[in-house]
This record gives structure tokens, C-alpha cells and sequence, in this order.
């Protein structure tokens, strides 16, 4: 094919395939474990789940389509790729009732798409002997979305992770959904009861919260994207990668914890306007000759929750009743605002926009002359500088957004607890080719 001068390759692809993903072995029939025998009498027993007669194997099918172009004598490359997979017939677990001597039941779920695009662009803005700058740029876009749940779930959800940390007794509990029509991994718990502003509603200067548990989004991100910028002279070499996503939600458990203990200060909250020290009782000491201390009090304590309150002809009006911040019984404002008292089943509070960039890692290298080099048996050797998750730009307060949850060996995206900072490092490097 001729191609224009500036078009220096084209290439179309298409493609389609359909595999199979086999159900757990032993998933078709009910089998039985051996035990230590009852004195003569052999012993077995059955598992926890029974068989479906009717499960059949997962199926997925893929269609992809894409383009890879160089133009400007190989000086720009363009690549973009379209998919699209839907899985048919997964297999999930559904509990079933306990006087079948069983707890769970294996059944097809029905169907999830995975649709979006990738796409990756360089460019060499200098190319000489001397000094070259290359720039990368990647985009990607996935959404996962459940098509169909299984008929015999009539309620339109199913619980991924129906206790996410089962360590908070008491309330709701936080669920990870998979909800039908809409994005996989749906954030569930009790909301707060809000007016038609979306203020939230309070009564005796606490927040209301929902009776029914509602969704505070998906953790799924509108896209990733990531740039690295690449600078080569003479025998120096400089690159900077910066890469986040935007979109997305996470439940910080950790905040919703160091703020209703008070150990943090919690003025970066988007969510909430309130620092943990405006509601601090103060006191001034003093000491009389004999060192016996006096406390004047200078500071009553107690907050007044931002928003709304029922007035006396239950109309909405601002709230103005200051509760305690945090108090005996888990009573304060912190505590009903953030955990529903004890209960931590409060998915609004604590979930925030997972948006988030970084400065993944900046390296700067030299690579000894070829000539210097000879007289040792040393093909090339070059030393450099990296540094690695240098800076972090996100409205998450107190974690890093980059993280997640395990919850019986399941990564549960979505959810933090506890988590550990990242770490930034720098290191040297030393390679050497023989």
C-alpha cells in the first residue's frame, strides 16, 4: 500500500476469542471427607457447600480492535486499542438455608461486561547525536458493569463482600456490591439523612443516618493515565514519570478510627469542616504556694455539627445544638458522625473521591565512557539516582488512595483499613554489563 510521505506505518487489527473457566473441582456432585473413625464405624462428612446440578462452566468472549500508527519518519507513535469481554454463567456462592444442613450453594451470576480503550502515544521532540527528549503518554478506560444477576437473587444485588470488616460488631455492616445495571463494586452502608439541599440532618445535635443502606459509588476510576518524560545529553540521562487516576471512591476506615480517637487534628476532611480541636474542653492550671494546682475553665467544649435540624413546626432550619466532640459511651459528634456510634457502618462519612497523582519515580544517571572502560573488561557501566513515590496530590485525607482491603484472602478494592504509608525511598544504582 502507499502510504502519504509523513505516514510511516499503519497497521489495523481486529480480533475475537471465547474461552471457558471451569468451575471448583468436586463443584458438580456433593462429596464426602473422610474422619478419624467413631470407634468401627468409618466416619465422613460433607462440606459447608452443596452442588447445583445445574452449574455450568463460566464463558467469556472478547472482541478487540486497534491501530498502530508511526508518523514524521518514526518520530510520533500512536496506538489505540477498543475491547469489549462479556462473562456469561459466573460462578458465585449463594448462602442457602441452614436446615438443608448446608451454608452455601455454587450458581451461575449471570453476565458482566468489561468495556474500554487503551491508548499509547511517544513522541521524540529532539533526536540527535548528542541529546534526545522522548515523551510517553498512556490512557486507559475500563468499565465493569453487571449486565444480569442470577434470577433467584430478586432483590437486583449481590453481595461480594457482605461484611467487609467483621472485626466492627454490631450495626450494618460495609458491603461490597455487585448491583445490576450498574459498575461492579458498589461501596454499601448507612447513609445520613440529608434535606433537599443535601445538607445533612441532625436531632439533639447528631447526625440522623439512613434506615436502609445506600451507595456511595464504585471504586471503579473514569481512567488511569500516566506520563514519562525522558532526557538524554551526552552521557547524561534525566526521566520523570507522574501517573494517578481520577475518579473512583474509597472508604477510609483509618480516618473515620484516628478521628473519632481524636489522634488526628482532621483539618483536611472535604466532607467535613470540623477539626477535632474546636471541641476540646480547655482549662488554665495554675499553682498556689503550696503547689497545689486550680483549674479555671477557658474553653466549655463541643461542637455544632454543619447542617440541618428539625424546628418546631418540623421544618428544616440550621442547626444550632452543640454536642460534646467526643464523650463517654461513644456519644460525641465525632463518634455518630464517623462510626454511628460504635457501630462503624456509616459508608458517606469516611468515602472520598480515590482521584489521585504522583510523582512516580525521577531517576538521574551517567553512563561511563565506552573508551574508559576498555582496559577493565567492562562492556558498559552506568550509575544512577532513583527516587520513588517522591510526592502525592489527592483530597483523601490521612492514606494513601493507591491501596486496598483483604478480606478472606479476596482483594477487596474500595476499602482501607489500617493501611500502611507508603514508602518513599531513594536508591543507587550500580549496573554493569560484561
Amino acid at each position: 500500500i502507499n502510504l502519504p510521505q509523513n505516514l510511516n506505518f499503519l497497521k489495523l487489527r481486529a480480533s475475537y476469542a471465547e474461552v471457558g473457566n471451569g468451575a471448583p473441582a468436586y463443584s458438580f456432585g456433593n462429596t464426602y471427607t473422610p474422619q478419624p473413625s467413631y470407634g468401627t464405624n468409618p466416619v465422613f462428612t460433607t462440606g459447608s457447600t452443596i452442588s447445583d446440578p445445574n452449574l455450568k462452566n463460566e464463558r467469556t468472549t472478547a472482541q478487540e480492535f486497534g491501530i498502530d500508527l508511526r508518523l514524521f519518519d518514526n518520530r510520533l507513535n500512536f496506538d489505540f486499542t477498543y475491547y469489549q469481554m462479556n462473562s456469561f454463567d459466573q460462578i458465585i456462592s449463594l448462602p442457602v438455608a441452614k436446615s438443608s444442613g448446608y451454608d452455601f450453594t455454587l450458581t451461575n451470576g449471570g453476565e458482566i461486561s468489561n468495556k474500554g480503550i487503551e491508548i499509547a502515544t511517544r513522541y521524540n521532540w529532539i533526536q540527535g547525536d548528542d541529546i534526545t527528549w522522548t515523551s510517553q503518554l498512556n490512557f486507559g478506560r475500563n468499565r465493569a458493569v453487571v449486565e444480569t444477576l442470577p434470577e433467584v437473587i430478586t432483590s437486583g444485588k449481590y453481595s461480594i463482600i457482605a461484611d467487609v470488616f467483621p472485626g466492627d460488631e454490631g450495626g450494618s455492616d460495609l458491603e461490597l456490591v455487585a448491583e445490576e445495571g450498574k459498575l461492579l463494586g458498589q461501596l454499601y452502608g448507612l447513609g445520613f439523612q440529608r434535606g433537599p439541599d443535601g445538607q445533612i440532618i441532625h436531632q439533639n445535635g447528631l447526625p440522623l443516618h439512613t434506615e436502609e443502606k445506600v451507595s456511595a459509588g464504585s471504586y471503579q476510576p473514569d481512567f488511569r493515565v500516566g506520563l514519562l518524560n525522558s532526557l538524554s545529553i551526552k552521557n547524561f540521562n534525566f526521566s520523570v514519570l507522574i501517573d494517578g487516576q481520577v475518579g473512583g471512591k474509597i472508604y477510609s476506615r483509618s480516618h473515620a478510627l484516628y478521628t473519632t480517637a481524636g489522634t488526628i487534628v482532621n483539618d483536611d476532611d472535604p466532607n467535613l469542616p470540623l477539626t477535632t480541636m474546636e471541641g476540646r474542653t480547655l482549662y488554665e492550671v495554675s499553682y498556689d504556694n503550696a503547689g497545689i494546682p486550680t483549674y479555671t475553665l477557658e474553653q466549655e467544649g463541643g461542637v455544632v455539627g454543619p447542617g440541618l435540624m428539625y424546628g418546631p413546626n418540623s421544618n428544616l432550619i440550621p442547626n444550632t445544638v452543640t454536642v460534646p466532640a467526643g464523650g463517654a459511651g461513644y456519644t460525641g459528634y465525632f463518634y455518630n458522625y464517623y462510626g454511628n456510634g460504635f457501630n462503624r457502618d456509616n459508608i458517606e462519612a469516611a468515602t472520598y473521591d480515590a482521584t489521585y497523582f504522583k510523582l512516580r519515580e525521577v531517576s538521574i544517571g551517567y553512563s561511563l565512557p565506552k573508551q574508559t572502560l576498555s582496559g577493565w573488561g567492562i562492556h558498559s557501566a552506568s550509575l544512577s539516582v532513583v527516587g520513588r513515590n517522591l510526592l502525592l496530590a489527592s483530597q483523601v485525607p490521612s492514606i494513601d488512595p493507591e491501596t486496598y482491603s483483604i478480606r478472606n484472602g479476596i482483594f477487596v478494592n474500595g476499602f482501607e483499613s489500617t493501611s500502611i504509608p507508603t514508602q518513599r525511598s531513594v536508591g543507587l544504582n550500580l549496573n554493569l554489563t560484561f
